[in-house]
């Protein structure tokens, strides 16, 4: 039976996602940060290729930049990955590299960043839409991320997570047996009498806890302030909105549970009283912000 060697169209050169083994260490890529924008037939040509994978050389593929242009208040991803079973990683056990390109809060979002990477950032990669939080193939088939039927996708899903969890329960009992190993020393050291313990040894330990303390109080202190700058601008935003369009807040809140129940989120609003839902369905004084705003307001009253 002949084999056929596997090929991919984003071989053909390298770019910003290429193993560091598949590199030319001759060559050293280097992204086209000098390559002009595409033009508006270009951009067209580009979104239907990258989309259904057709007009692969009727417009200029270029990966301009190593990283995306950095998006306001989106600095970390998550990802979770599980290969499938029988997935081959290369000798150095790399399935390959993919790059977070965004989350956004609908669809037409999604696909207007979506134009605007292909016109102005990257037109050589595909972008595929997904849900966040929701599994996805990881594939190199445009054909089976768009066409496959969901419960075939599920069935898929399923293999896979049941194979990694099998191999992972393995590696769970192992690191169980360390914790509680390490903690009979910890409780074994915890029952020294204050004679036992070297006091040169004592006092390092106290330093270093004051320090690693200090700077984590520090370092909220500085989170804190930019939370408050934050949150003192939605309301701002929520304000205008709710000037514009009153009726979004007789509807957001039905829209958001049935999205929770989608998801299979408790709905019990009295185990919620102190947590998130309490602040999504009332006006919540916060230390530190209102009482500062008010002060701020009566001065200026006078």
């Amino acid at each position: 039976m002949s084999t056929q060697e596997k090929t991919h169209p984003e071989w053909e050169k390298e770019h910003s996602l290429t193993s560091p083994q598949d590199r030319d260490r001759k060559a050293q890529w280097r992204p086209e940060q000098g390559a002009p924008a595409l033009s508006e037939e270009e951009v067209s040509l580009a979104i239907e290729s990258l989309d259904n994978n057709d007009f692969t050389k009727k417009f200029p593929r270029v990966d301009r930049t190593y990283a995306d242009p950095p998006i306001s208040l989106q600095t970390v991803g998550l990802i979770s990955f599980t290969p499938a079973k029988g997935a081959t990683p290369n000798e150095n056990g790399v399935f390959g590299f993919a790059k977070l390109r965004g989350n956004y809060a609908s669809e037409l979002e999604a696909k207007q960043r979506a134009e605007t990477i292909i016109r102005t950032i990257d037109s050589y990669h595909q972008i595929y839409h997904t849900y966040v939080g929701r599994p996805f193939p990881v594939t190199d088939s445009s054909k089976y991320s768009a066409d496959t039927d969901e419960i075939e996708i599920r069935k898929d899903m399923a293999k896979s997570v049941s194979a990694s969890i099998k191999n992972k329960k393995g590696k769970d009992k192992k690191d169980m047996d360390e914790i509680k190993e390490r903690e009979e020393i910890l409780l074994a050291e915890s029952r020294q009498k204050p004679e036992d313990v070297d006091p040169y040894e004592n006092y390092i330990t106290l330093k270093v806890k004051k320090a690693q303390l200090s700077w984590t109080y520090l370092e909220h202190i500085k989170k804190m302030a930019e939370v408050k700058e934050i949150i003192i601008k939605t309301r701002k935003t929520l304000d205008k909105i709710d000037a514009s369009n009153p009726e979004f807040q007789d509807k957001y809140l039905e829209k958001y549970m049935k999205a929770r129940t989608d998801v299979g989120l408790d709905l019990n609003k009295s185990k919620s009283s102190d947590n998130f839902l309490k602040f999504l369905v009332e006006e919540v004084e916060l230390p530190g912000i209102d009482d500062i705003i008010s002060e701020s307001e009566g001065k200026t009253k006078q």
